[in-house]
């Protein structure tokens, strides 16, 4: 249960974070492209269970890694 705790909490933080920068730029240039950005990796968050029980969350979580850098 502690896991999904953990989970849940991981992309209430993201999707706070992502919301706060979408927030404070200052012109719709750039928004979309950050939406579309960070829609993505929240896709890659929320499968993240799912792949650890088909065996790919070290490959799923190095990706993520090197995306969010």
């Amino acid at each position: 249960m502690e896991v999904l705790y953990e989970w849940v909490w991981n992309v209430a933080v993201y999707l706070l974070l992502v919301t706060a920068v979408t927030n404070v730029l200052p012109g719709d240039t750039y928004r979309k492209y950050l939406k579309f950005f960070g829609n993505l990796i929240l896709v890659l968050l929320l499968l993240r269970p799912a792949a650890s029980l088909l065996g790919q969350a070290e490959s799923l979580e190095q990706f993520l890694k090197f995306q969010t850098l």
